[in-house]
């Protein structure tokens, strides 16, 4: 739940439909004819054009257009005002079509409208195809722009796509190559911006140092007047990287000052998360009632902001200090919130995917719609072109004229056939593999949010095997039963949180499941344990990942339950690669068992029957070892192709 503000300089993203469909019928009014003869003529350059927006933007929260402006400069202003009223489709169209029709003066303005087009693909959903438009815009674009203060307006729109694409160094570049260029000109306003970007870029990169310092200019009192907004989130962004160095006293009250200065001016942005990150702290400190307050006050705040994905984030809380304190009231009610939001925020990705479809296939037909209007112009002006020529030839060779028109009419149609018939093919090929790319993303991001959800469902069932061992009156046995189920589901919901964690869904880092297995059962015991990990294994195959990891959550356990000959339990795990096969090696300390009792305990244990039928299950061969002495340990040894 860490919290950032991050300011990217770029157009308003879409929030409506409705705007669409009242601006639809303004298209027509694009004199294609009008627009090709006023060509030559140019009052405002690309750079006065960008300049004349922002400041209308500045100061009326809308786009004027100027009365001196040409006919080419209005439709610009006119695509402009468009997209800052959310008009995105129309405005894509009013684009595309100057761009189809070599509507630009110049290499600066056709790089500009590219610019446009980029940014209205980006609201409606099409990150792929803006960001072809973007490379092909940046930095070409910026030696054209005279002013420096739009030319760092520009940056950092780039630098906002260059993050989206994980090009962080290179983001940092940018915004780095904005600060300096803000301090030269004075302007502190965007010197501000330019930090907080710059921060959170160096965030990313873990550069913790640097982006300290960064927000901690940022806390200087006279910024205040420039942006009291940035100003507040310095402390709060300030906070967050304290949280994550551990330092958690001085995190909340970074937060605090945030939250202070919000209050004082009445500002309601930010408060949700600030709120949830000042509980994660108090979570993180181990004061549970500070971080009930706050995950409360965070929910309650998204609740009244119709924010239902921090709602959930919330409500995840409150179920881990619940579990953790045995409410049984509290968390029944908290499980059963945290369901109806979680149910909502489905509803609320599930509308914003159709939305965000419904938008991309209306820009397909926009890209057919001028396609075929391109087209049927270039039609027109090559039938003008051919008639004209007819008509001169005609009173000199019309007889030959009648022949050479047949032969040329027929070879024209076969090549425009035969045009028209690749075009047609490139052009299925193209949203072939534009469709294909966009669902796989959205393949990757659903099984991310499945490993995710399968997690969290299996912690609500370990939760209710909580509420079941705080029961009164359970006698020892079915507490040990109740403890070894819950500890197994622990086992494999920690394989789903591992795989949503990391961008790899179809294998498993088995050393770091190991030791948070480990660490997470012996935790539970007051027996001193030490664990000792030789594990160098390549990631393992989730199919074959969670029957092993039962196993070992067996084994753990069998070494705290058993292994009553030392007060200090040492586990040992070591991993041996040989040609296509590698062992697992598990002993401990204690005092061993001799093969007869294991043979016996195999037919009493749960446990042991649960460990062959496992090993049974992804043919893995396992051996144990005779303890010879007392003290000679416990030794078992799992032989198998855990890599294919």
């Amino acid at each position: 739940m860490k919290k950032f503000f991050f300011l990217f300089v770029s157009i308003i993203q879409l929030h409506g439909w409705a705007q669409e469909k009242s601006d639809a019928d303004l298209l027509p009014f694009l004199d294609i004819e009008s627009l090709l003869d006023s060509k030559n003529t140019s009052n405002m350059s690309v750079t006065e054009i960008i300049e004349h927006t922002e400041k209308s933007i500045k100061a009326n929260h809308t786009i004027s257009i100027p009365a001196q402006g040409t006919e080419l400069e209005k439709v610009i202003f006119t695509i402009r005002r468009l997209q800052h009223n959310d008009s995105q489709l129309v405005a894509i169209k009013f684009v595309k079509t100057l761009l189809d029709f070599e509507c630009y003066r110049s290499e600066a303005e056709k790089l500009y409208l590219k610019y446009l087009l980029a940014s209205s693909l980006k609201s409606i959903g099409a990150p792929l195809v803006a960001n072809k438009y973007v490379n092909e815009v940046f930095p070409k674009l910026l030696s054209f722009i005279d002013s420096e203060l739009i030319k760092g307006h520009l940056i950092g729109y780039y630098a906002g796509f260059m993050i989206k694409q994980d090009s962080l160094e290179r983001a940092s570049e940018l915004y780095t190559d904005n600060l300096l260029r803000y301090e030269k000109l004075g302007n502190h306003e965007r010197i501000y911006q330019a930090r907080n970007n710059l921060g959170y870029v160096s965030y990313l990169q873990k550069n913790y140092p640097k982006a300290k310092q960064l927000y901690k200019n940022n806390q200087v009192s006279s910024f205040k007047d420039e942006n009291i907004t940035l100003y507040a989130f310095a402390f709060g962004n300030y906070g967050t990287i304290l949280r994550d160095e551990h330092l958690y006293d001085s995190a909340i009250y970074y937060f605090n000052k945030e939250v202070s200065i919000l209050n004082e001016h009445h500002i309601q942005t930010g408060l949700v998360n600030i709120f949830l990150s000042i509980a994660e702290a108090f979570e993180l400190k181990n004061e549970l009632d500070s971080a009930k307050k706050y995950y409360n006050r965070g929910i309650e705040k998204a609740k009244e902001m119709g924010k239902t994905a921090a709602v959930v984030d919330g409500l995840e809380g409150l179920l881990r200090i619940y579990t953790t304190k045995s409410n049984d009231d509290n968390l029944k009610h908290t499980i059963e919130q945290y369901h109806l939001f979680n149910d909502s925020l489905r509803n609320e990705v599930s509308m914003n995917a159709v939305q965000d479809e419904i938008q991309v296939s209306r820009f397909l037909e926009i890209l057919a719609e001028t396609e075929r209007s391109r087209k049927k112009n270039q039609k027109l002006e090559s039938q003008n072109r051919e008639l004209l020529l007819s008509i001169s030839l005609l009173v000199l060779l019309l007889a030959l004229l009648i022949v050479i028109i047949t032969l040329r009419n027929r070879n024209r149609k076969k090549i425009e056939a035969k045009n028209l018939l690749l075009e047609s093919n490139n052009k299925e090929l193209e949203q072939s593999y534009l469709l294909i790319s966009e669902t796989n993303s959205k393949n990757e991001l659903l099984l991310k949010e499945l490993h995710h959800r399968v997690k969290n469902n299996l912690q609500i069932v370990s939760s209710l095997f909580s509420l079941q061992l705080n029961a009164k009156n359970l006698d020892s046995n079915a507490e040990e039963v109740f403890q070894d189920a819950q500890n197994r589901i622990h086992s494999i919901s920690l394989v789903h949180k591992k795989l949503y964690q990391s961008n790899n869904f179809e294998r498993l880092d088995f050393k770091e499941y190991l030791h948070a297995i480990g660490e997470d059962i012996i935790s539970s015991h007051i027996k001193k344990v030490s664990i000792e990990l030789n594990v160098e294994c390549p990631p393992i195959p989730v199919d074959t990942a969670i029957p092993l990891g039962l196993i070992f959550n067996e084994l753990f356990t069998n070494s705290l339950k058993h292994a009553t000959g030392t007060n200090n339990l040492v586990v040992s795990i070591a991993y041996i690669s040989e040609n296509n096969h590698g062992t697992f090696i598990y002993k401990d300390n204690g005092i061993g068992i001799q093969n007869i009792e294991m043979m016996k305990e195999k037919e009493e244990s749960i446990g042991v029957t649960l460990i062959h039928l496992l090993a049974e299950q992804i043919d893995v061969t396992v051996e144990y070892q005779e303890s010879t002495t007392k003290n000679n340990g416990f030794w078992i040894s799992l032989t198998g192709n855990f890599t294919d």
